[in-house]
């Protein structure tokens, strides 16, 4: 099934990025234009972290971006170890609610039911 994904995607770029007169573009140009933030919400993902830098560092430059919330993925699993059986995993949810009322921060909570990282 992923194969079939990625082809697809592959194939998506090619119809894409083709041309009218059916010859391939040299360049690709990208004109930018910049619109007021008005409601929309900019985010964190606590999955972005990177090998040459940590969560508290890439926190503190996403609030120099203007972050407004910061998201969480957990497993099922992990809040449902014993079926009707529900916690708090290793008190996480608990100190991150309270990172996130520190920074004045929103949050959003993904639960996975199946990891696919």
């Amino acid at each position: 099934m992923q194969k079939v994904i990625y082809l697809l995607l592959f194939l998506i770029s090619i119809i894409s990025c083709s041309s009218d007169d059916g010859e391939s573009p040299q360049s690709t140009e990208c004109i930018a234009t910049s619109i007021p933030k008005r409601n929309r919400l900019i985010g964190m993902d606590l999955l972005d972290e990177t090998s040459s830098s940590d969560f508290f560092n890439n926190f503190a430059l996403s609030q120099e971006a203007g972050i407004d919330f910061i998201g969480v993925h957990l497993l099922w699993t992990s809040l449902e170890p014993q079926p009707m059986t529900y916690e708090d995993p290793f008190g996480s949810l608990a100190s991150f609610n309270s990172f996130i009322e520190a920074n004045n921060l929103k949050f959003w909570l993904t639960i996975r039911p199946i990891d696919l990282t």
